[in-house]
């Protein structure tokens, strides 16, 4: 009885060390893997920007939830009305635009609802 205890000991003390060796060596072969201090850099730039999840069932972060307890983030830089409109007539020149006719109704016709028929 007891060998067959020693037995079954000894395979799981031996399929336990293996799995551990092999888990640590592939964490460090893993491509893109980061260092302890990249991951701890990141954390403390998450909470100094407040872009964690916040508590709860919101599903937006802190900075969302409370901006004026972090810093404002960088505003994009936006495209300007001459812009856009030459980009769009760029579009249309090369073919990659739908242009629209004036017919009123900017939906396509199979997207439109049908009338209902009624029930007497």
């Amino acid at each position: 009885m007891t060998v067959k205890l020693t037995a079954k000991l000894a395979l799981v003390l031996a399929l336990a060390l293996a799995a551990g060796v092999s888990s640590r060596t592939f964490a460090q072969d893993m491509p893109g893997a980061k260092t302890r201090a990249e991951v701890q850099a990141e954390l403390l730039d998450a909470e100094r920007t407040g872009n964690i999840l916040a508590p709860g069932n919101s599903g937006k972060m802190l900075n969302e939830l409370y901006p004026e307890r972090y810093p404002a983030k960088p505003a994009m830089q936006g495209l300007t009305r001459a812009e856009v409109r030459e980009q769009l007539l760029d579009a249309w020149r090369r073919g990659d635009s739908v242009l629209l006719e004036n017919s009123g109704n900017d939906y396509p016709s199979h997207a439109m609802a049908r009338p209902r028929p009624r029930m007497e």
